[in-house]
């Protein structure tokens, strides 16, 4: 088992921090916390396509997050760039290197 797991709110499997994605609300608007700097609820995603999908299903980050409306713009943004991984816009928040092993 890995040392402090964290569950993907899109697939529901545990796994480590470095293998998962922090997202947070701020204003109502949902932000991709890579760095895991923000304070306050967060949630955690796999950097993968199919589980952020998941994750933006109807109420599902608003009940991670325990908020009532969210804007998941930034989101939607970040999973192209997970989708198209030859598409590198320089900014750290919407881009995600692989990580290997």
């Amino acid at each position: 088992m890995t040392t402090n797991p964290r569950m993907c709110v899109g697939c529901r499997r545990r796994d480590s921090r470095k293998n998962l994605v922090r997202v947070v609300c701020v204003d109502s608007t949902l932000v991709v916390d890579e760095k895991a700097q923000y304070q306050g609820r967060g949630a955690w995603i796999h950097a993968e396509a199919s589980c952020c999908a998941r994750a933006l299903r109807p109420g599902t980050l608003e009940r991670a997050l325990r908020v009532e409306q969210l804007d998941s713009t930034a989101l939607r943004q970040w999973i192209r760039t997970v989708q198209e991984p030859g598409n590198r816009n320089g900014d750290p928040v919407l881009t995600r290197e692989k990580e290997s092993g």
